[in-house]
Order: C-alpha cells, then sequence, then structure tokens
C-alpha cells in the first residue's frame, strides 16, 4: 500500500547559506582589520638615529639572541702550523691564484730553516 508524503523539502537550505555568508563576511573583515594595522606601523624621523662616516671604518655590532652563521665556510689551508702574523686581504676582497692573502710565522719552522743554513755553511767549508 502507498503513502501519500506530506512532508516538503526546502529547495534553498537559507539558513546554512546566511551562516556561511555571516563567517565570509567576518572572516573578510578580520583579515582586512589586521592587514590595515600592519601597514600602519610606521616609525617618526625624529625617532631615528642617522649619521654619516667621516674617517675611519666603520663597524656594526649585533646584539641577539641566537648564532650567526655566514652562507659560505671557506677555509685557507697551508701545509704547516703557523701563527697569524698578519692579514693582507679581507673578507670580500676579489682574488686570484697566487695572491698572499695571510702572512704564517712559525717559530719551530724558522728555528730549523736557522739549522739546516748553519748545516750547509759548515760543509761547504769543509770542502
Amino acid at each position: 500500500m502507498d503513502y501519500l508524503n506530506t512532508t516538503t523539502t526546502k529547495k534553498f537550505p537559507t539558513k546554512r547559506i546566511v551562516v556561511v555568508g555571516s563567517l565570509f563576511v567576518a572572516l573578510i573583515a578580520g583579515v582586512w582589520t589586521l592587514k590595515s594595522q600592519i601597514t600602519q606601523a610606521s616609525v617618526s624621523k625624529n625617532s631615528v638615529l642617522t649619521a654619516r662616516v667621516q674617517q675611519g671604518e666603520f663597524t656594526i655590532k649585533v646584539a641577539a639572541p641566537g648564532v650567526l652563521v655566514p652562507e659560505d665556510i671557506r677555509w685557507v689551508a697551508s701545509n704547516v702550523e703557523g701563527k697569524v702574523e698578519r692579514i693582507l686581504k679581507k673578507p670580500g676582497a676579489v682574488v686570484s691564484q697566487g695572491d698572499l692573502i695571510v702572512e704564517l710565522t712559525n717559530p719551530e719552522l724558522q728555528q730549523k730553516v736557522e739549522e739546516l743554513n748553519w748545516e750547509r755553511q759548515a760543509l761547504s767549508s769543509m770542502h
């Protein structure tokens, strides 16, 4: 036996559309308010300290939590141990093959060279 269905179905769920539309409008308004607050941040010219370096090196000291890490690390290798006596090229300078970058000194190596020179002189005086 067939029964007649008397319930009607809504073709457009208006409550859902109103709720979703309200949430969308609230989201857009929130984003717009946040963006306008960020872009309005400014600093007055009197609160910024500016200066021009007249003579000498301009050094910048950075104090912040964390560690400063260089993008590229290039090691300078030497065949002997030594102490850096002079730095001839500063970081960032353009160098080519054969250019001196630093001067190394090694007292033990200098002593050995002097001893070998004395031995050579002694041997040449014997002949």
